[in-house]
């Protein structure tokens, strides 16, 4: 979905923010000011050009309450990946060597608000390791969005990160905390993150041009 978009630099980044927020259709209520702000690691005027630059793209909808966005929804169609496409003679397109996506990893930069684009060398180096303890311990993505509600409930004076959230892991246990925790835990935007993030991988590989 995020790939089509023809939106770059802060834009791109709010754009895949809103996307975090979203259902599958692209539609949301409007999140608060300062998660896009910290999502897009933009200030303020920056953002609402970026909102407004959106909109007169045509790539974003709002729906406004009292002068402010209450709603939105992403006019991007999602790609029909079974189209077949061809490329010019002159462009070759180098075998990726990029992994996988680790559904983990996504899950729990998701699950704590962290922009994984905005992610230094030291910060991977860390978030790593946590994701490996999860792995080792066979941790799923319910589980992992299951924690974190309760993390931000239990310690709401507390600001979670994926080494909080792992050094609690057993006392976060659904069973323990069962009045804290009710339906499904994973956001229905889920699949939205997961394609925005895989979308924003292809976009780095560019074609090399022959000749």
């Amino acid at each position: 979905m995020i790939q089509k978009s023809k939106s770059k630099n802060s834009q791109r980044l709010v754009l895949l923010a809103l996307a975090n927020s979203a259902d599958i259709n692209g539609c949301g209520d409007w999140p608060d000011s300062e998660f896009l702000k910290k999502w897009a690691n933009c200030s303020k005027i920056v953002l609402e050009n970026s909102i407004e630059q959106l909109v007169s793209s045509g790539e974003l909808s709002l729906i406004t309450k009292d002068n402010n966005p209450s709603k939105f929804k992403i006019n991007i169609e999602r790609e029909n990946l079974r189209k077949k496409t061809t490329r010019p003679s002159n462009v070759s397109i180098e075998k990726s060597t990029t992994r996988p996506r680790n559904v983990i990893w996504d899950a729990v930069l998701a699950a704590c608000g962290v922009n994984p684009m905005k992610l230094n060398s030291h910060e991977k180096a860390r978030y790593g390791k946590v994701v490996k303890m999860l792995n080792e311990n066979g941790a799923t993505v319910q589980q992992i969005f299951e924690r974190a509600k309760i993390f931000k409930i239990k310690f709401s004076y507390m600001q979670i990160s994926p080494m909080l959230l792992v050094s609690r892991w057993s006392e976060l246990d659904p069973e323990s905390n069962s009045n804290l925790v009710s339906g499904d835990s994973v956001p229905k935007s889920w699949d939205v993150i997961r394609q925005a993030m895989e979308e924003q991988d292809s976009t780095n590989q560019e074609p090399k041009q022959i000749g």
